[in-house]
């Protein structure tokens, strides 16, 4: 059985596991099921609109004010927002070295480095703004090595971003971690943290491959199959695993109304939530092009982000018809 002969069953299926039928019974839930969203807004506060119904731009602020759910640097060193509860494991399973280069190019070394993140702790005990933080540090208001130092420190884990409530445009504090939550981030085990990482994927974005984990998750291919080796899966055909778990639902899967829509907007979880060579699962790749921008790298162009759909949850795979984009 090939990718083609069991399109059908992977479209229904994710369509519900992804909860594109706003099954999700508050935002807290819908971000559960989704792993992650992208913190930047729009696009955050978008995916899980379409996924719960009823959402206001209340109840998603509250995520943050009640500390359910924090900002921080995870998949493939991207911001996304993220359960409380998970976080301490998708930092552990996410986390990169910073290389001496990230500071050179930011005008920081090590040295510099290093004196800048006691002061900047001890300054963003309440959530700032860059100017106030300089502010606050007594330096010049272009000087900009203490941004550059608080986003490096993010990568770590010690600071974490927090919005205002605002969910059109994407304005933010920063604040130490520890501040704001009452505790650090826990130091967890890596790998076991990618362990625990392949298991919420294939919850949420499975029957998957190898291949789609080591993109989603921003790990070589081999790291993301040792991590599936710590998850009991069953494959499905063409290498496409499943928690065995749901093996039985998935064997029970029933079709969708073709002619339902939902509208997802940019970054949304599920386009992508796959390598590029895996997204005909729910596009066809003639409408590829008209999904998903364009970059050219220094290895030539690659398929990139995924722009806003309308996207029926039978999948784009005839020709006839395509994505809607604004």
């Amino acid at each position: 059985m090939t990718i083609l002969d069991i399109v059908e069953r992977l479209r229904a299926w994710s369509h519900r596991r992804q909860r594109l039928d706003c099954s999700a019974p508050d935002p807290l839930s819908a971000l559960h099921d989704v792993v992650a969203v992208y913190s930047a807004h729009p696009s955050g506060p978008i995916a899980l609109h379409a996924r719960t119904p009823g959402q206001t731009a209340a109840g998603f602020a509250d995520l943050e004010s009640r500390r359910q759910a924090v900002r921080i640097v995870a998949m493939r060193g991207s911001a996304f927002l993220v359960p409380a509860a998970t976080a301490d494991r998708l930092i552990a399973a996410t986390r990169r070295p910073l290389p001496p280069s990230y500071l050179a190019a930011r005008g920081l070394d090590a040295p510099t480095y290093a004196r800048l993140k006691p002061r900047i702790l001890a300054a963003i005990a309440e959530p700032l703004t860059p100017t106030q933080l300089r502010s606050a540090l007594h330096v010049a208001r272009d000087d900009q090595r203490p941004y550059f130092a608080m986003r490096a420190m993010a990568r770590e884990g010690l600071v974490i971003r927090v919005g205002t409530g605002r969910v059109r445009t994407d304005d933010v504090r920063w604040v130490a971690t520890e501040a704001w939550l009452g505790r650090p981030f826990d130091d967890v085990d890596p790998n076991q943290a990618l362990g625990w990482l392949a298991g919420a994927y294939l919850d949420a974005f499975g029957p998957a491959r190898a291949g789609d984990l080591a993109w989603w998750v921003g790990v070589p291919r081999g790291r993301a199959a040792t991590a599936l080796k710590t998850v009991s899966t069953i494959d499905i055909g063409e290498g496409l695993l499943l928690p065995a778990a749901l093996g039985d639902a998935w064997a029970a899967t029933e079709p969708i109304d073709p002619e339902a829509v939902t509208v997802v907007g940019k970054w949304d979880p599920y386009p992508m939530g796959y390598a590029p060579d895996g997204r005909h699962r729910f596009l066809d790749e003639i409408h590829l092009s008209l999904a998903y921008s364009t970059r050219e790298t220094r290895v030539g162009a690659t398929s990139g982000d995924a722009l806003p759909l309308d996207l029926p949850p039978g999948g784009l795979s005839d020709g006839r018809r395509g994505p809607a984009l604004p």
